[in-house]
């Protein structure tokens, strides 16, 4: 790993999101926040904060109207460890908005303890993946008919990470038998805080990369970034020895967050069809690595995609395409 990471350029010159609606999830700090700031400094008329705690979600709101006060601002509440909420936020959407562009899947966690969520699952799994998968699908038809409307492709981009190329069956530490998924393993292994939240990437690699082979980029482009090291507050959680050990490194490789923001939107509004199913790492392509195109990790992949479907198929109805 290099001391420093890359430079990363600014968006370019000339974006304009007027007229347009976006979400963004875990909207309140961080990257979200971020995101949501650069969204409206490129005009963006109506953004969505979904957020757990609408509360705070207020504060940022008159935050960001302060700066730009023509900006219609909702806050809608989101808490993606359950799935009766995430459900409860699908159908507000619904039934509140007849037109979303762009749906920014940035909620996401990073358990320094193995935590199982009510449905049963890791709760890297649930917050990081599952959810998102609800919410995309949940979604997905009125992004379709947005795309309609405004004649060029609506957006979903989901918060990645190049973490996802350590995890132990990427590196080859760590084989799966051929009767185990990537969830039964994940669920029956004692796996550390950085593994569990690399295996959660990884998934996400898989299932948008399974997506994109049914999903044409017509009318969704769908597509997952990372932004490398960011100096926000996610290491506000560890304990106190891990939290002086991750500031000393942010301070040295760390990014400004603004950067996080330059690397989504460049995903989610600069770049077009040819990043469909993919993950960006800064502001480029990452290719597959070998495992992902091997029959092993194919086999897992495609597990990846029946295991999630068959679940939210149960919350949800899906697109035909599935």
């Amino acid at each position: 790993m290099p001391i420093f990471q890359p430079p990363v350029e600014p968006l370019p010159a000339g974006l304009d999101l007027s007229g347009q609606t976006a979400i963004v999830t875990g909207a309140s700090r961080g990257i979200g926040l971020e995101i949501s700031k650069q969204l409206l400094d490129v005009g963006l008329s109506t953004l969505i904060l979904a957020v757990r705690n609408t509360a705070g979600g207020e504060t940022v709101k008159n935050q960001l109207l302060a700066a730009h006060p023509k900006a219609k601002i909702d806050v809608v509440r989101l808490d993606t460890a359950e799935y009766p909420e995430v459900q409860k936020f699908i159908d507000q959407i619904r039934a509140d908005y007849t037109e979303v562009n762009i749906l920014m899947l940035n909620a996401g966690i990073g358990t320094l303890h193995k935590e199982v969520a009510s449905t049963g699952h890791e709760n890297n799994f649930q917050v990081n993946f599952f959810s998102n998968v609800l919410l995309t699908f949940g979604l997905f038809p009125l992004l379709e008919s947005s795309a309609n409307k405004s004649g060029k492709p609506s957006r979903i981009t989901w918060t990645g990470s190049r973490t996802f190329l350590n995890s132990s069956l990427v590196t080859g530490k760590a084989q799966l038998k051929s009767t185990d998924s990537l969830f039964k393993y994940v669920d029956k292994t004692s796996l550390g805080p950085y593994d569990r939240y690399a295996y959660s990437k990884l998934a996400v690699v898989m299932f948008l990369d399974e997506l994109a082979k049914r999903s044409p980029p017509e009318l969704v482009i769908v597509n997952n970034f990372c932004p490398g090291m960011i100096r926000t507050n996610m290491s506000d959680v560890l304990p106190f020895p891990l939290r002086i050990l991750m500031k000393t490194q942010l301070a040295i490789r760390g990014r400004p967050v603004e950067v996080s923001g330059w690397v989504a939107l460049h995903a989610a509004v600069v770049t077009g069809k040819e990043t469909h199913g993919k993950l960006l790492g800064d502001k480029e392509i990452v290719e597959p690595v070998a495992f992902l195109k091997s029959t092993e990790g194919l086999r897992i992949q495609k597990g990846v995609w029946d295991e999630a479907i068959a679940e939210i198929g149960t919350l949800i109805s899906l697109p035909s395409w599935v």
